[in-house]
Parts: structure tokens; sequence; C-alpha cells
């Protein structure tokens, strides 16, 4: 037998996101040359991964990547698969989390021309450093996308949403059969200087209370 415990929590909170995202553009075949094949994003994801791995090898086990400021020898940590993109024919983008030994993580984003199994690097940036921006992207009017410094960047360009954004969260766990007497306790969001919550609604199939552990004053339903 399966019971559920349901509740709904409601969460008011200011919002800050940066993407590292490049949507491609539409495509356009009405010149009537013959089609590209269509590039699959494990395509994509397969020639970063590539091109790390070889950069990777011929430097000692470390990626290498410099700007103006910055030299730094990196490990992979991920790849972003949902901002990898085609944005032309042959050109394609990769968003990638690389660390340093000391533990400091750089979102770095790449471009690349080819064909799957074939692809180049052609530009390198390093976006983010422990998820700071140093830069956001801008649309221009050909379609193009251009690099903005952080500072002095307009909010709909960071992703700001100013004022207050309103959430319903809804927590379901189904708990497998359970022979003899047993408990569980559910983590609860609980409000503080960033955010207020309401609990909304408890559905359970057995009597509960609303506990908060000593140490941190964490809640919990029990």
């Amino acid at each position: 037998m399966i019971r559920s415990f349901t509740f709904f929590l409601i969460l008011l909170l200011p919002l800050l996101f940066f993407s590292c995202q490049v949507e491609p553009p539409a495509e356009n075949d009405a010149t009537g040359e013959a089609v590209q094949p269509k590039v699959d994003i494990a395509d994509v994801e397969a020639g970063i991964r590539l091109y790390i791995e070889r950069e990777t090898a011929a430097r000692d086990g470390y990626f290498h990547v410099e700007n103006d400021t910055l030299d730094l020898d990196l490990k992979l940590v991920r790849v972003h698969t949902e901002y990898l993109s085609v944005i032309g024919p042959n050109e394609f983008f990769a968003c990638v989390d690389l660390a340093t030994v000391e533990g400091d993580v750089y979102d770095v984003d790449f471009f690349l021309d080819g064909e799957p199994g074939n692809m180049e690097v052609t530009r390198t940036d390093i976006h983010k450093r422990n998820g700071q921006p140093f830069y956001t992207w801008k649309r221009a009017a050909d379609n193009t996308w251009n690099t903005v410094p952080v500072k002095g960047a307009s909010n709909d360009l960071l992703g700001v949403l100013q004022g207050k954004d309103q959430f319903v969260f809804h927590y379901r766990v189904d708990l497998p059969e359970l022979i003899g007497a047993s408990r569980i306790w559910l983590p609860v969001a609980q409000r503080d200087r960033f955010q207020e919550v309401e609990l909304l609604e408890v559905s359970a199939p057995t009597g509960w209370q609303m506990i908060k552990e000593d140490q941190f004053g964490n809640q919990a339903l029990y």
C-alpha cells in the first residue's frame, strides 16, 4: 500500500537570475539551397567534451583558459546541456562549468564551428566566477549576440525582477509499504529576510504536526 503526503507552499520572494543561454536564430531555407543535416544537441555536447578532453590531455591534466585578467588551470565539472544551442549552419554554443584545485568554479562560454565529430572552438569567454557574472548577453538587431559588462547593464539584460514574485510549490511524497510503526520528517521551507512562506494545505493519511529542530531552527512536517 502506498501512502502519500501532500502539502502546498506559497513563496513570495525577490528573484535574481543570470543565464548563459544564447538563443539560436530562426531557420531560413527560403533560398532553395540544400538544407544542412540537422545537428542534435548531443552532437554539440560531444563536440565540446572532446575539445576539453583533448586540451586537458595536452596540458598535463588541466584545461587552460585566460583573458586580460585571469590565467586559469581548470578541471571539467559539467556541461550545461540545457544551454547547448545550434545558432547557425555549423555554428554552435556551449556553456561549461570548470573548477580550480582551490574550488573556485568558472562558467565558461564557447562558440564552435564544424560538423558532428569535427567541431573546433572559435571563441572562449569566461562568463562567471562562483555564480557571479562578468558580463551578460545582448541580442543585436541583426540577430548576433554581443557581451555587455555587468556594471551598468540594464535589469532586463541581467534578468532581474524588481519587487516581488509569487510561486506555489506542490510537494508530494509517496511512501513504500511500511511494516509496523514508522515516522517521517519532511523539510518545510520557512520565512526569512529574503522570502515569505505560507503553508496553504496539508493532506496526510495520519496525524501530523509542525516541529522545529533546536540547532538551526529548521521546520519539518512530522
